[in-house]
């Protein structure tokens, strides 16, 4: 296990085997935090884009500290969206300023800022709206809906 703390404002990992305490102890990261990074949103990806690519592209704008292309867990192929961190405000500013509405192997992308995901939100799938259940019918009880009495 790995964990991740701040020291003056400075990541630091630690390695832990489990039951034995701390195993080792990595140098610090060349990624200092502050309240100057900020996190942009990358839209209409081409589904071919990496995280290199991403990390390229905006690295023309200034340091980029992470960039991640989102991939669907059950087909294994990108959605075409991802994120990019950058270590300075100005420079993430210039980058989206530029890179919005830019095209990037033949697509128009989008560059905004990035928003934390909405508590209780995500995730689609079945959800089951009340009632009794059953649907379809008609008020008098003629479930298939008249369906039978036509001839074709």
């Amino acid at each position: 296990m790995t964990a991740f703390t701040v020291f003056n404002d400075v990541i630091i990992a630690a390695s832990f085997a489990r039951g034995t305490g701390l195993v080792g102890y990595s140098e610090y990261f060349d990624i200092e935090l502050g309240e100057n990074t900020l996190k942009l949103y990358v839209g209409k990806l081409p589904y071919r884009t990496t995280e290199q690519d991403l990390s390229d592209l905006f690295g023309q704008y200034g340091e980029v500290v992470s960039a991640t292309v989102i991939i669907d867990r059950e087909t294994g192929r990108s959605k075409g969206f991802g994120f990019v961190e950058m270590s300075n405000d100005q420079d993430a500013q210039s980058a989206m300023n530029q890179l919005n509405n830019s095209t990037l192997e033949g697509r128009t992308i989008v560059v905004n800022e990035a928003h934390d995901r909405r508590e209780g939100g995500g995730g689609g799938g079945f959800q089951r709206r009340g009632g009794t259940g059953g649907g379809g019918g008609r008020p008098d009880g003629d479930r298939d809906g008249g369906y039978r009495d036509r001839r074709y």
